[in-house]
């Protein structure tokens, strides 16, 4: 059959289907067709791979990347199981892995049976909860009678440090099992009364960062094009003691922030944080994206034009208000993709140009357990390579012109 690429059709604006493809034996023309659809439509639904094997998804990641360590964007195994500070896991979590290929991870909720892909004992999962993480969550009874949710944070998949740990291109995410049940309707409740419905459960939620920049002022769209965001050394173990914003957005600032000098690397961390652009720029469309991890931002360096000097704003309170104030008015129903993804499917994202949250569900819908990969990038976002499908092609021509004429 025939490898097709069908778009999403979502008010959304981005998103596709791949049909056809074969990820277990899968050919380098249709590794190229899938990567030339990932950076065009930024989201791709890779249909009916219910055979996956844990190995060919993560060699699939790494056929992103050919050149990139291999290790989880979190770390390498130690690091992934082992989220733990202060004797509390950071938000990231410490998620187990597949037996055997230890940066694939298991992710979701519920009790499953030995025998998982090489599993020996019975596997509980535990979901990532706003009901930890907000200021003021929804009580269990509300989500399931009222059918109510939230989103949980947007994110990137990066642990953004130290430098040189890059954020990766792309993260996967195999269904093994999806909960079932009514859709649900996620309520903000930032003061705004506005609701976004059509969550179908288990499923991840999607917002396209090129649209915020597309919708800012020009005065704002010159300035997020030279300015630059500085995160948190340690950025997780620095905000362990936050609390979400209940849009799942960004932190409310309490003052909780832990002091530099109690973090695992101490005031020596400085010396490693990332300070990148706020804006990453699509190596194939050349498209800005307002790609900021609001959570663990801990510094902005602004400038209004490439020749202009730098403002820092170093007060988090206004940090926060500030990145609010450029990407929370686009938060809309239509620019929401919940990835239509049914048990089976695998959804590749280019995580450097997409944010997305997890969705929680009533417990009373069943489990799910999720096959998730995302690998640190050999390239900074702030100089992407090209993609390798356009790298092969222009080998390929160069070769082509520089073979002897017959």
């Amino acid at each position: 059959m025939a490898l097709t690429v069908e778009r999403i059709d979502s008010p959304a604006g981005f998103g596709c289907y791949v049909h056809g493809a074969n990820l277990n034996d899968l050919s380098d023309a249709d590794f190229d067709k899938i990567e030339e659809a990932l950076y065009t439509h930024k989201l791709v639904v890779i249909t009916k791979q219910k055979d996956l094997q844990p190995q060919k998804q993560y060699e699939l990641n790494r056929r992103f990347d050919r050149t990139a360590s291999g290790l989880h964007g979190h770390g390498g195994k130690d690091e992934v199981l082992n989220k733990q500070f202060k004797g509390r896991q950071n938000i990231t979590l410490g998620f187990p892995s597949v037996p055997g290929v230890d940066m694939v991870r298991l992710v979701g909720q519920g009790t499953f049976p030995p025998g998982h892909y090489g599993t020996t004992e019975p596997l509980t999962l535990a979901a990532s909860s706003h009901r930890g993480f907000h200021l003021t969550p929804l009580d269990e009874e509300t989500m399931e009678k009222e059918r109510s949710t939230r989103f949980q944070r947007f994110h990137i998949d990066a642990q953004l440090y130290p430098d040189g740990n890059h954020t990766a291109r792309v993260t996967s995410l195999w269904a093994h099992t999806l909960p079932v049940g009514p859709p649900l309707t996620v309520r903000l409740d930032d003061g705004s009364s506005q609701t976004i419905t059509g969550a179908k459960p288990g499923r991840t939620a999607f917002m396209d960062s090129t649209y915020i920049f597309r919708e800012m002022s020009p005065q704002d769209q010159q300035m997020v094009l030279h300015s630059e965001v500085e995160y948190a050394p340690n950025p997780y173990e620095w905000i362990i003691n936050c609390k979400g914003q209940n849009s799942g957005f960004s932190l409310v600032s309490q003052g909780k922030e832990l002091p530099i000098a109690d973090l695992p690397d101490g005031e020596e961390g400085l010396q490693k944080v990332q300070r990148l652009p706020m804006c990453w720029i699509n190596p194939l469309t050349n498209e800005p994206a307002f790609q900021v991890h609001a959570i663990i931002a801990r510094k902005l360096h602004i400038r209004r034009s490439a020749d202009a000097p730098f403002e820092v704003i170093d007060d988090l309170e206004e940090v926060r208000a500030t990145l609010d104030r450029l990407q929370r008015p686009h938060l809309r129903q239509e620019k929401i993709l919940f990835s239509p993804q049914e048990e089976g499917d695998l959804v590749v994202w280019y995580n450097r140009g997409l944010r997305h949250s997890a969705v929680e569900y009533p417990p009373s819908y069943g489990p799910r357990m999720m096959h998730q990969v995302h690998l640190q990038a050999s390239d900074s976002v702030a100089d992407m390579e090209k993609p390798g499908f356009v790298l092969r092609a222009l080998e390929a021509a160069e070769k082509e012109n520089s073979a002897p004429k017959a």
